[in-house]
């Protein structure tokens, strides 16, 4: 049971992390736009420089560095990336903040796990319950999305789902002897 909670604690601090990098994707999308425009700019203007050729990053044909893709190319396959509805920077805010506090109650959890702590099994059950189920809804509002990222973060979640499921099993059929307290077992 103590390595289910110190596993249980280790994924609830990869969660928090991973929900503050949610919140944080619409600056990060916006930043990644910025930079590969800017990166097809430059091939554009080097290829200018080279021949007086297009004027414009629609006419480039120009490889970028190591690709062998032209910058169009490169931009048109940028631009399917980040084909996601309006809405969904609103829903990265409001998920990543949630799943921020749904995973550091699972850390909570794990801790009282660890320690053997009166209502360690109820709070336990409860965070496992709670990640599952928000991963369930994230898998839910990402097919909704349909765009490419979309498909990472219906694979990051269905993983949460499978490994918390698991851990939910591996407990649920677990001796709980060693939360006898004075002698009354603690109740599931």
């Amino acid at each position: 049971m103590l390595v289910v909670g110190i596993l249980g604690i280790m994924l609830g601090v990869f969660g928090v992390i991973g929900s503050a990098q949610v919140a944080l994707m619409p600056v990060l999308m916006e930043f990644q736009k910025d930079f590969f425009r800017s990166i097809a700019e430059a091939a554009l203007e080097e290829q200018q420089q080279e021949t007086l050729g297009p004027k414009s990053l629609a006419d480039s044909t120009c490889p970028l560095p190591k690709t062998g893709m032209s910058a169009l190319q490169t931009m048109e396959m940028m631009e399917r990336m980040w084909d996601v509805p309006e809405w969904f920077s609103w829903w990265c805010a409001v998920y990543g903040l949630v799943s921020l506090g749904i995973c550091a109650f699972y850390v909570f959890g794990s801790v009282w796990f660890v320690l053997m702590k009166k209502r360690a099994l109820k709070l336990f059950y409860w965070s496992l319950a709670l990640t599952i189920g928000w991963a369930l809804v994230e898998i839910a509002v990402s097919v909704f999305t349909r765009s490419f990222i979309a498909i990472s973060m219906i694979s990051g979640a269905a993983f949460w789902v499978i490994i918390n499921a698991v851990i939910l099993v591996i407990v649920i059929s677990a001796d709980k002897k060693v939360f006898v307290i004075s002698g009354t077992a603690v109740s599931n």
